[in-house]
């Protein structure tokens, strides 16, 4: 709550809604199930794998899911400054980043929620991995933009929990559900397999068939 003071009274609020320890502990488990369940894991109870947290507030979440690769995309300067040493700063304006070429096994985000919908589209579309966590408001799955999304990666969200924020550090009436979403496979080693290719959902969104061809589309088809 002290950090949280910090990020208001220096105007990087950015609506940072802190995810709760039931929360990461929900994620944690079911990440751990689903290594056991592909033999994808180093020792008991161990998540070596790598992850991206987008909106990774303090990375608070990021330092408890997993010992292996970490990656953060997050705005603030006050919370980028809170993390551990451990986490890579990837990017800090989402808007502008792409997660195509950002290969990981998972990706985990508590994103506002004036624009979850927004945040959800973009990750479920670009996301290179096997797995995606979303925190969204309990209307997620009426949205349309999300169930297209998920047609376009031919997935099946799951929700593994439903939370809210009234015992939280920043205490709303918000009331939430942790979405899996199952994009691919683990690895025997951690390495991720996703079952359809973000690129090619990024190219056709980048480059419509109605589109009128260039020298950049052509040597694009050519890689």
């Amino acid at each position: 709550r002290a950090l949280l003071r910090v990020v208001q009274a220096s105007d990087q609020d950015h609506e940072w809604y802190p995810t709760t320890e039931n929360q990461i502990d929900a994620i944690r488990e079911d990440i751990l199930k689903k290594q056991q369940e592909s033999r994808s894991y180093y020792e008991q109870g161990k998540i070596r794998l790598s992850v991206i947290d987008v909106g990774a507030g303090d990375g608070r979440m990021l330092m408890k899911l997993t010992d292996g690769e970490r990656y953060a995309i997050e705005k603030s300067t006050v919370l980028i400054n809170a993390m551990d040493p451990s986490i890579a700063i990837i990017g800090t304006d989402f808007h502008a980043q792409t997660l195509v070429d950002k290969k990981v096994s998972v990706v985990v985000s508590n994103p506002p929620y004036s624009e979850y919908e927004i945040w959800a589209e973009k990750i479920i579309t670009e996301a290179n991995a096997a797995l995606v966590y979303l925190i969204m408001p309990t209307r997620w799955s009426e949205n349309q933009r999300i169930k297209d999304a998920l047609a376009l990666r031919k997935a099946e969200p799951t929700v593994i929990g439903s939370y809210d924020y009234l015992e939280a550090d920043r205490v709303a009436r918000a009331k939430v559900d942790i979405v899996c979403i199952e994009l691919g496979s683990l690895g025997y080693r951690g390495e991720s397999y996703s079952d359809t290719d973000p690129f090619d959902i990024w190219f056709d969104k980048a480059f419509p068939l109605n589109a009128p061809e260039t020298e950049v589309t052509r040597w694009v088809k050519r890689q």
